[in-house]
């Protein structure tokens, strides 16, 4: 699996050659009534989601007792800028090739529709928190929603998320075949059998150009949030079925 590092210089290239068009800053993520902007999301900004975060599954797990003391570190720190009420029954938390701990603890189902909200915490190898992302998902319709993303306790990101796939199409139709050409199509179509909602991944898809861009890397960790919150094969599978079928 790439580093942070080299995720972060990928992304960079990509900015700098115009696949992945991002704000600097969350004030300019705002329209001119100060609500959020929308976007739809690039085919190859989801491309490169699904390749960041392929290969988080095989990552050694946190044990009980480290999960248990860091999460409640968590808890007590200050790092939950958001105020998210969060589930520490459900943390999760992966070693990375540094030694640094990611320990994902998501917000609780009453206020987690989507169940993709969720602050995630690393730690050094001293158990030292070394950064933080958080990220929530509030569905609008059932084709968008808004994203929002802190980095290390600054908000990076509050844009509202549109899947502006044509009427009638794998959006609305969780069983329909893929169809030649239709790579958007096909991706909703597998996506939506999984019950994965496209407006969510392709919010993933800019949270992490934002955050890689802003941090040179360190930011990145939007990504690893997202493949430790369990779906990450899902999408890269799904990526693979869209450029298969298209």
């Amino acid at each position: 699996m790439k580093t942070r590092a080299v995720i972060g210089a990928t992304i960079a290239v990509m900015l700098l050659g115009g696949v992945i068009s991002t704000p600097a800053n969350a004030e300019a993520l705002a329209g001119p009534d100060g609500r959020p902007s929308s976007a739809a999301p690039s085919r190859d900004s989801v491309t490169l989601l699904a390749a960041q975060v392929e290969g988080v599954a095989e990552l050694p797990q946190v044990s009980d007792d480290d999960l248990g003391g860091l999460t409640a570190r968590v808890l007590s720190s200050s790092v939950n800028a958001a105020n998210l009420p969060l589930d520490p029954r459900r943390a999760v938390g992966v070693i990375l090739e540094t030694g640094t701990r990611a320990i994902r603890v998501p917000v609780a189902d009453s206020a987690n529709p989507t169940g993709q909200s969720a602050l995630t915490v690393f730690f050094d190898e001293h158990d030292a928190i070394r950064s933080s992302v958080e990220m929530t998902f509030e569905p609008l319709s059932s084709t968008s929603g808004r994203v929002q993303v802190w980095l290390d306790g600054a908000l990076r990101l509050n844009q509202v998320v549109v899947d502006d796939s044509p009427p009638g199409s794998a959006t609305v139709q969780a069983l329909a075949t893929y169809k030649k050409g239709d790579w958007w199509g096909n991706l909703n179509t597998c996506l939506n059998n999984a019950g994965i909602p496209a407006w969510i991944v392709g919010g993933l898809s800019i949270a992490c150009g934002v955050a890689c861009a802003i941090t040179a890397g360190v930011g990145c960790g939007v990504c690893l949030a997202a493949a430790i919150g369990g779906w990450s094969g899902t999408v890269t599978a799904c990526v693979a079925i869209a450029n298969k079928y298209s």
